[in-house]
């Protein structure tokens, strides 16, 4: 394929979000193979332009609201004339309707977290003037049920960043979190700015139940998540109404948080861990399930979404139906019996050294599947088709 212009709308590729790192490394990918790349910051960037890995990133506009952060879009597109668009973000958010769309090819990498496509999801793909690409197979097989084709790529890791570190993990877990030796450690990576759809709550529920039923455990729930701010799910007054000690709960400090954790940081975190709860109403991906896994952690995973085709060598849990009003579709509300029962299952295997071992080694090859030198190619089939130009010249 002859070389691009184009232009990636997302967060800055600096954000440390499940967008900003999959835009670091679309733009990266698609500059390796020749492509001019220049990302639209619709988040992260303001009033001045900036640069990531040698590419310029354009600024979003200052003023915060549904919309408000895609308004700059059309004027980057009429300045720069790239030959395509590639946004990363939900399309059912998305702040342009159809009308406004600037007369270029647009990619639009969607996030699907529901039983069916909502009403503006649906307009959007109907008026012809977008190209869906699915980042989950569970997201693709919802957009071609309604009728539309689409691409695939799904979302990437580096693989030489998030990795076991078996010989650091006693000093990680001693020295970076205060575990005790013995503990048996279930770590929570969700954010908690929606209330319900982390499905936090359910799980610290079940960490709590788990607790009472396993006292001698030693478990520890590490949450990373923010807490202690105005907005999101109060996670503190629930770990106090399922009545956890201190000593059993890690939470980041909310002020580290928001100033952007390392990702060396996330990849001890990750490796402190034992099992990675990610169980959700709804996931477009769920990247934290891979990062987990490149880290040799398994994780359990809601029975719904992206759970089944994400979940490697670990546990799926048995929902039921939920009514998502935006959508208009089905969530998957994860019931919290099988949450408890999927951390004794793990606490079972943790007690055996060298099956949790092994463990640990199926979910790295699991997770292996996904970096990103190896799945993001399937940009180039996307671009071919959307803008219907030939692989080879």
């Amino acid at each position: 394929m002859k070389p691009l212009k184009l232009i990636i709308h997302t967060g800055a590729p600096w954000e440390p979000t499940g967008y900003g790192t999959q835009a670091s490394l679309l733009g990266r990918w698609l500059h390796k193979q020749g492509h001019e790349v220049i990302y639209s910051a619709r988040s992260g960037l303001f009033y001045q332009v900036a640069q990531h890995d040698g590419c310029p990133v354009l600024p979003s506009t200052p003023f915060y609201g549904d919309g408000f952060q895609d308004e700059m879009l059309p004027g980057h597109v009429a300045a720069v004339q790239p030959d395509a668009v590639i946004v990363l973000y939900d399309l059912w958010n998305f702040g342009l309707p159809p009308e406004r769309l600037p007369r270029v090819p647009f990619l639009f990498w969607a996030a699907v977290d529901h039983s069916r496509l909502g009403p503006k999801e649906y307009a959007y793909l109907a008026s012809g003037k977008l190209y869906p690409v699915a980042m989950s197979q569970f997201g693709k097989s919802v957009i071609e049920q309604a009728g539309f084709s689409c691409g695939y790529v799904p979302h990437s890791i580096q693989t030489n960043k998030w990795a076991p570190l078996p010989s650091a993990r006693a000093e990680i877990r001693q020295q970076q979190f205060g575990l005790p030796d013995d503990a048996f450690v279930i770590g929570i990576n969700a954010t908690s700015t929606d209330t319900r759809r982390k499905g936090l709550f359910e799980q610290i529920e079940a960490f709590g139940d788990f607790t009472r039923r396993h006292p001698k455990a030693n478990a520890v729930l590490m949450l990373h998540t923010l807490s202690n701010f105005i907005w999101g799910a109060d996670v503190n007054a629930m770990c106090a109404e399922q009545g956890l000690p201190e000593t059993a709960v890690r939470i980041t400090p909310a002020y580290n948080y928001l100033m952007g954790i390392p990702a060396d940081w996330m990849v001890g975190w990750y490796n402190a861990c034992d099992l990675v709860s990610n169980v959700t109403y709804g996931e477009g991906f769920g990247l934290a399930a891979i990062e987990a896994q490149a880290c040799g952690v398994p994780v359990v995973l809601s029975d719904g979404s992206t759970g089944p085709e994400l979940v490697g060598p670990g546990w799926l849990v048995k929902t039921q139906p939920a009514w998502n009003e935006t959508h208009r579709a089905q969530w998957h509300t994860p019931l919290k019996a099988s949450i408890t029962a999927a951390y004794e299952k793990a606490y079972r295997i943790y007690r055996q050294p060298e099956q949790a071992s092994a463990l640990r080694q199926k979910a790295w090859r699991f997770a292996s599947r996904y970096e990103w030198e190896a799945v993001s190619p399937g940009w180039e089939t996307c671009l071919s088709d959307a803008l219907g130009v030939p692989l080879e010249d």
